[in-house]
């Protein structure tokens, strides 16, 4: 009797054994889950982090010499692009587009106004802003510019002073361009973050 009643326990046992190996190795799987789980969000924040770096350095590369080339369209046409002054544009862009852009952006990202509008008014004013500034006489008593004479006796004249308005207005509508083309590159970090305006509200 004996020996027939452990022949019907040994199934039993190994049945429960076979049991128990498949809990264990359920248990592991979910253990190692639960463990990686939280890499995920550190992993989200860092990508994050380095696009909201990235995206804004991309944008003061690549928007202000569009603009500077806009620039140079629009002075000296088409056949100016392979010209000298075409880089020579593009290095201050950079430059001038870097020291008072970056700025500009971190306080209308921490006051959430980044948006095309308030993009293209701040490139347009950062444009302006040196020209308007070296603008002064000084101690110049003459200057003409071709038939036109712009400063006489030290103080511009009524010609000077619409050639110096339509002069400054250029570098304007170079640097609202600027502007659009950064809005265009750093637009996905507004839209999913709310750098600028609210998920809910319209974005131009």
């Amino acid at each position: 009797m004996r020996p027939q009643l452990n022949k019907a326990i040994l199934p039993r046992q190994q049945s429960w054994l076979d049991k128990f190996s498949v809990a264990r190795f359920v248990l592991i799987r979910f253990a190692s889950t639960k463990q990686s789980t939280p890499n995920l969000p550190q992993m989200a924040a860092l990508q994050g982090k380095m696009k909201n770096v990235l995206l804004p350095m991309l944008g003061f590369l690549i928007a202000p010499p569009i603009g500077a080339l806009a620039w140079v369209l629009i002075e000296g046409g088409v056949g100016e692009i392979t010209s000298g002054i075409t880089a020579w544009a593009m290095v201050v862009s950079i430059i001038v587009g870097t020291v008072l852009g970056a700025p500009t952006y971190i306080f209308l990202s921490a006051k959430k106004l980044v948006s095309i509008i308030s993009l293209s008014l701040g490139g347009a004013i950062i444009s302006m802003l040196p020209w308007v500034l070296l603008s002064h006489p000084g101690s110049t008593t003459k200057s003409i510019v071709g038939q036109t004479i712009i400063i006489q006796n030290g103080s511009y004249t009524a010609e000077g002073i619409i050639y110096q308005i339509k002069f400054i207005a250029q570098f304007g509508l170079c640097g609202a361009i600027s502007g659009m083309v950064f809005w265009l590159i750093v637009r996905s970090l507004v839209t999913s973050k709310g750098t600028g305006r609210s998920k809910a509200a319209p974005v131009l």
